[in-house]
């Protein structure tokens, strides 16, 4: 009778054991960086433009993740969570940052279920100063 007892009991409780997990496993394979979503246009006419590479630089570690927009000025990147970016057009870095995305910290079970929308329209300079540039003529090359 006791050896009946104890495998029904056994019986019962092996279920209950075998959920008993901390971390459901689905959590684990959870992403830990930030989807987003990047289209870049024209200010004055509205126009996508194709081929424009942004720059997204961390104010944490000031490492740098670009994308390159396609026919249609848009592209996808994934940014690490826990940081704040200052968005560069390429061949501007120098100059100013058009915006900063902020992008929080994440918990241990937690994820982005939607991703980060960056919109830029920008125009594009008429002209170029080229700093500390030195031209020598009357040599081929």
């Amino acid at each position: 009778m006791k050896q009946q007892f104890f495998y029904l009991l056994m019986a019962l409780c092996l279920p209950v054991a075998l959920f008993a997990q901390t971390t459901p496993p689905a959590a684990m394979n959870l992403p830990k960086d930030a989807p987003v979503n990047v289209s870049i246009a024209d200010a004055k006419s509205g126009n996508m433009l194709s081929g424009e590479i942004v720059v997204f630089k961390s104010r944490v570690n000031a490492t740098e993740f670009q994308g390159l927009s396609d026919s249609t000025g848009k592209f996808v990147l994934r940014l690490p969570n826990g940081s704040k970016y200052d968005i560069y057009i390429l061949g501007f870095h120098d100059s100013t940052s058009y915006t900063v995305l902020d992008i929080p910290m994440l918990k241990d079970n937690q994820y982005y279920k939607k991703p980060f929308v960056v919109d830029i329209q920008f125009e594009a300079p008429k002209s170029f100063v080229l700093d500390n540039c030195t031209f020598e003529t009357g040599k081929a090359t």
